[in-house]
């Protein structure tokens, strides 16, 4: 047994050595550590771009870490081991060995003295790393992340500039073992859409979004999954400007229309000619000129049926184009599309005139809704919470109407009805083989 330490004759121990402030030291840059790692993957990087533009150099040394965020966490990661690994070395010296004279001379304690002080030891030692070595740097962290991190860049740039070859050294040797393992690297982007939603939905919890502003996020995701054949207007509801009809009945038609483009044929619409600025109509009749509409039509924008949404956006942007009439794989018009059909599938329906003449979407007073058969079938799911199995697994229809042709199997006539997931669909108008108006209800109300 070893010979307990001399303890003084006023009852007091000897003063803390050396160990215990080294200990003490190790554990704080264990906390400098902790900060600069929450601090730097938390910071916006909009925020430090527009501390480091304004000339804020520890900004700027922040924006250089979280740029290189393997070697900066693997610096991280060396320096909390090395730390954790000196702090036990150090602390058998400083605290085992102080403490266990103070076991041995309890009798009852002196046989399990050794155990008993680096039972003391490991507890301390995580005790203070895990409260200033860990969680209250964090919570600091999280709290101001940019102005922490503006703060601490350049202490960690410097840090990084020391370790840069042991990190190298470890990322080689990780690669290697990988290797060895026959385990592929995948590179994972560093925001997915999944996590975007998340982190609106948070936002929106916390006050910082409108539900209106979560709600456009959500549409943009979701119009990138969906094709032109959800949003267009069908083929037989196009509003055509015949060249083969009288000036009169243009104008008349014209005058009806709500709309500032119109597309152009000639004898029916199988002869497509271009699409005609009615603005520009109007400013050439203005300046003196003549009912020139082939003239003034300008040619046409086409695409197909399975392009998304956000594609056409940006093609109808590069070629300043306000619609694209839709075509199938074999060249034939399935639809139009225009901006307006672009930014309601974003923000939702806008007020028009033709809206407020004939609504898609008419609530009745007995509950029941009065329903265009145009109707997309995107818009029928949001109006009611059904089971969309059918719906997701199929794509051979993309409008109420073609729902319903789908479950009857043909072409019904005025007056039958389907029920479908708790539904009752009544055909109440037909347009020739078109179903134009059904009849929504539920059975119970």
């Amino acid at each position: 047994m070893m010979p307990a330490r001399r303890i003084h004759a006023t009852g007091h121990y000897p003063p803390p050595s050396m160990d215990i402030l080294l200990i003490l030291l190790l554990i704080t840059f264990n906390g400098v550590f902790a900060l600069s790692e929450i601090s730097i993957v938390s910071s916006r990087r909009i925020r430090l771009q527009h501390m480091a533009d304004a000339g804020d150099k520890g900004a700027k040394a922040a924006l250089k870490l979280a740029e290189q965020p393997t070697f900066f966490l693997s610096t991280v990661q060396i320096g909390i081991t090395l730390i954790g690994v000196m702090s036990g070395a150090f602390g058998e010296g400083a605290i085992s060995d102080r403490l266990r004279p103070i076991f041995e001379g309890i009798p009852v304690l002196a046989a399990y003295a050794s155990p008993l002080a680096t039972a003391c030891m490991v507890i301390s030692i995580t005790y203070f790393s895990l409260i200033i070595g860990e969680l209250v740097p964090k919570r600091l962290a999280m709290q101001s992340p940019e102005r922490i991190a503006r703060v601490i860049g350049p202490f960690m740039r410097g840090v990084l500039f020391i370790t840069h070859p042991a990190v190298r050294f470890l990322s080689w040797s990780t690669e290697l073992v990988l290797d060895l393992l026959r385990v592929k690297r995948v590179d994972d982007p560093p925001v997915t859409e999944e996590e975007i939603k998340v982190l609106m939905a948070e936002g929106a919890q916390a006050g910082i979004f409108d539900h209106s502003e979560r709600e456009l996020v959500a549409n943009v995701f979701r119009m990138d999954d969906w094709n032109l054949g959800l949003i267009m207007t069908p083929r037989p509801d196009i509003t055509w400007l015949d060249l083969a009809d009288s000036i009169d009945e243009q104008k008349a038609l014209i005058a009806q229309t709500p709309y500032s483009h119109l597309p152009v044929c000639r004898d029916g619409r199988g002869n497509f000619v271009g699409v005609m600025s009615l603005p520009l109509l109007f400013q050439h009749q203005l300046q003196g000129g003549g009912w020139d509409i082939e003239l003034l039509a300008k040619p046409g924008l086409f695409a197909p049926v399975g392009m998304t949404p956000m594609a056409l956006l940006e093609l109808l942007r590069t070629r300043r184009q306000h619609m694209a009439l839709v075509v199938d794989e074999y060249g034939d018009i399935q639809g139009l599309v225009t901006l307006t059909d672009l930014l309601e599938a974003m923000v939702g329906e806008l007020p028009s005139e033709a809206s407020s003449r004939d609504p898609d979407v008419v609530t009745r007073d007995d509950g029941s809704w009065l329903l265009d058969g145009a109707l997309s079938i995107e818009r029928f799911r949001d109006l009611f919470p059904l089971e969309a199995e059918e719906l997701e697994a199929s794509r051979d229809f993309q409008t109420l109407a073609g729902l319903v042709l789908f479950e009857v199997g043909g072409i019904p006539q005025t007056g039958d009805v389907l029920t479908w997931q708790g539904l009752r669909m009544e055909v109440v108008d037909m347009d020739g083989m078109r179903i134009d108006k059904l009849l929504v209800s539920r059975p119970s109300a």
